[in-house]
């Protein structure tokens, strides 16, 4: 969550606190990420692209290939 915050601090201390990020992910079974979409955002392209690099650095424990959709509220 810290990582997520250090994207939008700027935009928060300029009075644009805020927004939110859908995401579709899909992880394999060794834990990596095969995909991750931004699906929809209020948020401004560079925030957003900041908030997708942060999320693409998640590991996952190994488990059953997953996929699904999650709205990440700021």
């Amino acid at each position: 969550r810290g990582k997520l915050d250090a994207c939008t601090r700027a935009a928060v201390k300029q009075g644009l606190g805020g927004g939110y990020v859908q995401i579709e992910i899909s992880v394999d079974a060794q834990g990596n990420i095969g995909y991750l979409n931004v699906l929809e955002t209020d948020l401004p392209r560079r925030l957003a692209d900041c908030i997708s690099t942060v999320l693409r650095d998640v590991r996952f424990k190994t488990g059953p290939l997953a996929t699904w959709r999650e709205r990440i509220d700021l």
